[in-house]
């Protein structure tokens, strides 16, 4: 009899190591198309990109996510270049990203910026996001800024 429960112990734990619940209790799904609504609450803001200090809500976004198989585009309304480009990393997750380069600071210096927005923790209709922004100019300037925050999927 103890034999049997151990047998069921370890199969439970597989199943739900594979396709169960995740560390958040949710079921992780990696489909993503549709608009979310975002808000970014967590900023380290090294680049000064948020006006009055960011406290509290720093930055809201909509966000509309085309996926095609693993393929994910991302067309931002409030993020600096807009349009990002990656891939399902995971299930509940993946990461997309863009840059520019050239005299981004019209000053002459030639600079790279280099933003990726990334999806965690997705059940399909919720998701942590996390938004890096680098920058790097020529004359050796940088910084870098990392906002964290919530996304929520609209019906429909």
């Amino acid at each position: 009899m103890k034999k049997i429960y151990t047998v069921l112990l370890v199969l439970v734990v597989t199943l739900l190591g594979c396709s169960g619940p995740s560390a958040t209790g949710r079921v992780l799904s990696s489909v993503f198309n549709g608009v979310w609504d975002v808000s970014f609450n967590f900023p380290l803001d090294r680049c000064e990109l948020i006006k009055g200090g960011g406290e509290g809500l720093v930055l809201s976004d909509v966000e509309t996510i085309n996926q095609s198989g693993d393929a994910v585009s991302v067309a931002a309304e409030n993020l600096a270049l807009n349009k990002y480009n990656g891939s399902v990393q995971s299930p509940g997750s993946f990461s997309a990203s863009a840059s520019l380069e050239g005299n981004l600071t019209g000053d002459g210096r030639f600079c790279r910026l280099d933003e990726e927005l990334a999806y965690n923790n997705s059940d399909g209709s919720e998701a942590d996001v996390v938004y890096t922004v680098k920058i790097a100019c020529n004359d050796g300037d940088r910084c870098d800024s990392v906002l964290r925050g919530r996304a929520v999927k609209r019906a429909g």
